[in-house]
């Protein structure tokens, strides 16, 4: 039998009863990308251990738990984490955070982190926690609703920090400040007046807990709510709704984002004093609990709620304002929406270029608001150092049109069945990126303008489930150029190659063809990753 040659891989290491799927199929004769779809796993992955032996397997999961771990010498500072907390679910991205924080380049990504801290658990040195369970709670729509609570943590001078949280429920886009006194009520109605400021607007709804900070007492199903708080509910135009404390039913987003504040930030991090909690949280927010993908919605919050701010009713001034006289500074946003601070350029959402927009700055965050309603447009972390350029792409998407917008008015450009269908498949396959399939739509379509080489473009694009703009257009220039050149159809031949292209090499003996032959469909094999 030849050697097998184990090299070190940076892919994830599958279970033995994954391994036994594979090994399954493999035996089946079901071909490696049907593996793939089957089990979920990568498509390199499955080739490796339909490669392998059960003794080759063996040996090498072995090989994978005992070598030299990258993040050993950090070891010490991770088992500290979880000894400091041995009750508490810590999120590998938290230490990951809290590890680059501390000492700049990192050996290794916050996946093989996260293996590493599963090796830990696996081998005992790490203790598993039992964790409190939570119902599901139903998605609110954009707008709708943000969810209040608070929460308390000691700090390494014995201190307590007093949390206060707030999560926009569709968006999922945090806020969090802290203080080093129990919460009174002016303090609770400042904090909101940040948050509302930070998301850009009030949402129809506030959804809090029955705390005695806002809850004079509670009568027959009638709240009477502290004087101060009732006059700034009733200046700002929310509605509110008072849950039972701790209730998961219809308050679970907000307990479960105080108890992320804990393990992600409080958990991985060492504070003398306030004023280190309060830069230190700021720049978290924004590059980790609004930076990072949701679970919940696969989507980056702080880019969904850019498109959630329309819904949100606007933030009036208040009596309740301390900082009404908040200094802001005024800058003009060039012709490609970008603004000059310090001798950095930052970008701005399109529709402000070469119009004026107000800025605040502190050591570690530009934030850039709406010149006329104050509600923040953009958010940046400060540059280190000068002539650098800060660029959020979303700034220059589109986003004044509805996404279902957009696909009604493309399904009304063609009135044949299978258009319809093509682009419902390409919403299902691109949804997270629909917006750069709609800049393809909007660059090929135009070009695209005989309409039978289009019906049958879109018709080949279902048959072989190529379901982006790009393709189509490949597809359709393979039927415009074969009517120009008077070249035979090659695809009734072509198609079952073309479905197996992906999964399989081809060994079979080629005919010789002439290069014409071959240029009339160069187009659709090149997304399709063929080599002739």
């Amino acid at each position: 039998m030849p050697k097998t040659i184990i090299k070190r891989s940076t892919a994830k290491m599958i279970t033995m009863k994954d391994y036994k799927k594979i090994k399954k199929f493999n035996q089946a004769k079901k071909s490696k990308r049907e593996i793939s779809r089957q089990t979920k796993l990568d498509l390199k992955t499955v080739r490796k251990y339909c490669s392998m032996t059960d003794s080759e397997f063996e040996t090498y999961r072995k090989t994978l738990l005992t070598r030299e771990k990258s993040y050993e010498t950090y070891k010490d500072e991770i088992l500290e984490i979880f000894r400091k907390n041995p009750k508490s679910e810590i999120y590998t991205s938290s230490i990951y955070d809290c590890l680059l924080e501390k000492h700049g380049n990192l050996p290794g990504s916050e996946r093989t982190l996260r293996n590493y801290v599963k090796f830990l658990k696996d081998t005992g040195e790490i203790q598993k926690a039992e964790f409190r369970t939570y119902e599901p709670v139903d998605q609110a729509k954009p707008g709708k609703q943000v969810q209040l609570d608070f929460g308390e943590e000691k700090i390494g001078n014995g201190h307590k920090e007093y949390i206060f949280a707030t999560l926009l429920s569709c968006s999922r886009k945090r806020f969090a400040a802290t203080q080093e006194t129990p919460f009174k009520t002016r303090d609770v109605i400042s904090h909101l007046l940040d948050a509302f400021e930070y998301m850009g607007g009030i949402p129809e709804e506030i959804v809090i807990d029955q705390d005695k900070t806002l809850i004079v007492s509670e009568n027959y199903g009638d709240i009477l709510l502290t004087k101060e708080f009732l006059t700034f509910q009733e200046e700002q135009g929310f509605k509110l709704f008072v849950c039972r404390k701790c209730d998961p039913e219809s308050k679970g987003k907000v307990e479960n984002l105080v108890k992320f504040i804990k393990t992600s930030f409080f958990s991985a991090r060492n504070f003398n004093n306030h004023n280190e909690v309060t830069e230190s949280l700021n720049s978290w927010l924004m590059r980790t609990a609004n930076g990072k993908i949701s679970q919940s919605t696969g989507r980056i919050p702080s880019v969904m709620a850019e498109e959630e701010i329309p819904f949100l009713l606007p933030l009036k001034d208040s009596i309740f304002r301390k900082d009404l006289e908040k200094k802001y500074e005024t800058r003009l946003a060039d012709k490609l929406s970008l603004i000059s601070v310090e001798g950095c350029r930052y970008s701005v959402p399109i529709k402000y270029a070469r119009r004026n927009v107000l800025i605040t700055k502190d050591c570690d965050a530009i934030i850039v608001y709406d010149s006329e309603t104050k509600n923040i447009i953009a958010e940046h972390i400060k540059a280190a150092g000068g002539q650098k350029l800060i660029k959020n792409t979303n700034h220059y998407r589109k986003t004044d049109e509805k996404i279902s917008e957009s696909i009604d008015s493309l399904k009304a450009r063609y009135v044949f069945p299978e258009w319809t269908v093509f682009l419902e498949k390409c919403y299902e396959k691109y949804q997270r990126y629909f917006r750069d399939q709609l800049k393809l739509a909007e660059r090929f379509l135009p070009e695209m303008k005989n309409e039978n080489f289009i019906t049958e473009a879109v018709r080949f694009c279902i048959e072989m489930e190529y379901y982006s703009f790009k393709q189509l257009h490949e597809s359709y220039c393979y039927f415009d150029q074969k009517t120009i050149n008077n070249i035979p159809d090659i695809l009734l031949e072509l198609k079952p190659v073309l479905k197996n292209v992906r999964s399989k090499e081809i060994n079979d003996p080629v005919a010789k063809r002439s290069i014409s032959y071959y240029n009339s469909f160069l187009n659709v094999l090149a997304h399709a990753g063929g080599k002739l």
